[in-house]
């Protein structure tokens, strides 16, 4: 076990301790509403997702309506989450490979998903990105959470342990994207469910200072129509040429 995962249990067991004293008005799990969400999206979501699941190893996954899968064998850095990160494949294509960069996402997916993949990948890189985090906020805010959980932030850190353990180099880096408060009416035309969303931002935010060995990256485009396609689906090449340099 290298340094960095080291540290990120040590992290991961510092702030369960503190969620549980501060967190535990919350009367059923965020593990659970997971566990719900994902039996409720059909056989659609089903055999797309195991398509993409098969996909591994074998061939590209190209659907902007779901999932987004390139590997290259020369390619030693990774971006890998949910929607966004779709968008990213799909607005760069073939020219992502001038920046290094494998693409692995798959639209819906809360972070603790991202660990189904980890064992599938079977390469190492010298940087990941993780762009996720909204669909975890997104659906604490659907289900009226008033706090970011401790469930929720071992979710995020679980994840990136388990990337630094099986796909990080010894000597790489990895970059965390902070999730950005939505806009009503431009991001989302559900008001109720912008202000739990944005409420929640903050601290998820605050929790990922604590992975000193992580790199947190700040969105520095807005989600207007001239760089995204609703809210963080930024279909502009400017906003990923940022990212991915």
């Amino acid at each position: 076990m290298n340094k960095f995962l080291k540290k990120i249990f040590t992290i991961i067991l510092v702030l369960i301790l503190f969620s549980e004293k501060n967190y535990c008005n919350q009367s059923f799990s965020f593990y659970d509403i997971e566990k719900l969400s994902y039996e409720t999206l059909g056989d659609d979501f089903n055999n797309n997702y195991n398509m993409f699941l098969d996909s591994f190893g074998k061939n590209d996954f190209k659907n902007i309506n779901c999932g987004w899968l390139r590997i290259r064998d020369e390619n030693d850095k990774l971006i890998i989450g949910s929607s966004p990160v779709v968008y990213c494949g799909y607005t760069m294509g073939d020219s992502i490979d001038k920046f290094g960069y494998d693409v692995i996402s798959y639209g819906g997916i809360t972070d603790d998903k991202i660990k189904d993949w980890v064992i599938r990948i079977n390469k190492k890189y010298k940087k990941i990105i993780v762009f996720e985090g909204i669909n975890t906020l997104n659906l604490a805010a659907i289900f009226s959470f008033n706090s970011v959980t401790d469930e929720m932030i071992y979710s995020v850190f679980s994840t990136i342990a388990s990337l630094i353990n099986f796909n990080l180099d010894s000597d790489g880096e990895i970059v965390y994207v902070k999730a950005i408060p939505m806009v009503y009416g431009r991001d989302n035309s559900n008001e109720e469910l912008v202000k739990k969303y944005n409420n929640l931002v903050p601290a998820f935010n605050n929790a990922l200072t604590f992975l000193n060995n992580i790199q947190l990256y700040d969105i520095p485009f807005p989600t207007t129509n001239e760089y995204s396609h609703g809210y963080v689906h930024f279909n502009n090449r400017i906003v990923w040429e940022d990212l991915l340099k």
